[in-house]
């Protein structure tokens, strides 16, 4: 639902079972954004979805920035 690369958690709440050509027209959009490729029917199906499982609107998920650096310094004696 949350991709991962955009900070989505690693849990059940988080996953959907599709098909694969579902799966990857999501890819890592955030929900709301594949929400709009859906006909109305299915994106008011999916949105519902989405709610029952996390708890909140879609619209509530705030992406990460998935260009984090991590910097490690080592100080040697």
């Amino acid at each position: 639902m949350n991709p991962l690369a955009l900070g989505g958690e690693d849990t059940e709440e988080n996953t959907v079972y599709c098909c694969v050509a579902c799966n990857l027209k999501k890819g890592k959009k955030p929900y709301c954004e594949w929400l709009q490729c859906l006909s109305t029917e299915n994106r008011e199906f999916a949105r519902k979805i989405y709610i029952e499982k996390q708890g909140q609107s879609p619209e509530k998920f705030i992406p990460t920035d998935p260009n984090v650096t991590i910097e490690i310094k080592l100080f040697c004696d």
